[in-house]
């Protein structure tokens, strides 16, 4: 009961208004184990020592139980691989020594039959001695393991013809063509692609041919020349130049690669160039792949558009020097992907004006 601030604890305490039977409270050994209640004016402690004691005990009882399923588990699991793995396994092994042994009686057969006739001619010819024997043995080794290199040849000779076409065709298609010492591109006939191209763009033949063989430099091309290049990239991927011709959208894309070529900032490396370099390489992988079974031509021509604007409005600077140095930029896009979202930003702010919105 309190008495003046703090509680006093007496076996004759009493409380007004109520009657409390008669209790001996014995502290239990751990601490642990006191349980206070107080509330105003009244601390009650309650000793859990044997309830924890059961807890204890009943969690040593889930424990047991607990490793107990898990061996009973381990057994069934171990009785099941053994029906389902070994068994088979062991028919396996036998249809092999069985195999095996009918090709050394074959091979053994055809020795005893040559001795049998070198016999009825030479009856009167001594034995052969134990070097002979040897080599007749090594004869019938090599035979075995003749035949046995024949079996597994007749076996998985399919196999391998169709693996060998497999990796013809995946060479054939990514490793490129070495002519004159350079390496093109692995640019592949595609049936159901569209086969026509658009020369509308200016682009001479030569520069078309550096352009498959990714030996074109656009960062010395003059800035009207690498408008043309990228609208004759645009207009000449195999799996959406038709649908390009279709939307009827020459006008439109000229524009669109004029402001984005504007966007990009003079930079030593992340300027136009750069994204025309990407955008060009981007158009060679989508034909490596066969994209048109793929993608479908609106979703093709999307990677490109992203590709030419990829580095849009580029600073010059990494994420992390416009973080250190507090640049607006970090402080709109909370340091987060900073140059990602300004490209991103970019990018949509000119497809949303109707006369570039390709």
């Amino acid at each position: 009961i309190r008495d003046n601030g703090s509680f006093v604890c007496s076996p004759g305490g009493t409380i007004p208004g109520l009657q409390l039977p008669s209790m001996d409270f014995s502290q239990p050994r751990r601490a642990a184990s006191i349980a206070e209640v107080e509330y105003k004016h009244v601390l009650l402690l309650y000793t859990l020592e044997v309830v924890r004691q059961s807890e204890a005990i009943s969690n040593l009882c889930l424990m047991f139980s607990v490793l107990l399923i898990m061996l009973l588990t381990c057994f069934v699991m171990n009785s099941s691989v053994n029906s389902v793995v070994l068994k088979p396994l062991t028919r396996v092994v036998g249809v092999l020594r069985q195999h095996c042994a009918e090709i050394m009686k074959m091979t053994f057969e055809i020795p005893h039959e040559a001795e049998e006739k070198a016999g009825r001619k030479t009856s009167k010819d001594p034995p052969s001695n134990a070097d002979e024997n040897k080599e007749q043995e090594v004869e019938m080794l090599e035979k075995v393991l003749v035949k046995i290199v024949h079996i597994f040849e007749t076996a998985v000779l399919k196999t391998r013809r169709s693996n060998n076409e497999e990796e013809a065709m995946f060479l054939d298609n990514f490793a490129g063509v070495e002519e004159d010492n350079q390496t093109q591109a692995p640019i592949m006939t595609l049936q159901g692609a569209d086969q026509s191209e658009d020369h509308s763009a200016g682009v001479s033949a030569e520069m078309r041919k550096q352009l498959e063989n990714r030996s074109l430099n656009f960062f010395e091309e003059s800035e009207e020349m690498q408008r043309r290049v990228a609208l004759y990239v645009m207009t000449n991927t195999r799996s959406c130049r038709r649908w390009v011709r279709r939307q009827g959208m020459q006008e439109t894309l000229i524009k669109f690669i004029a402001v984005i070529q504007s966007k990009y900032q003079a930079n030593p490396f992340h300027n136009f160039g750069h994204g025309l370099d990407v955008l060009s390489e981007v158009r060679l992988y989508l034909h490596s792949i066969k994209s048109y079974t793929i993608f479908s031509e609106v979703t093709v021509f999307w990677l490109l558009v992203a590709a030419l604007g990829h580095d849009v409005s580029h600073l010059g600077v990494n994420n992390q020097f416009l973080v250190e140095t507090s640049h607006a930029l970090a402080l709109k896009y909370n340091d987060k992907s900073v140059l990602e979202n300004l490209h991103c930003s970019t990018l949509f702010e000119v497809l949303s004006d109707a006369s570039t919105n390709v």
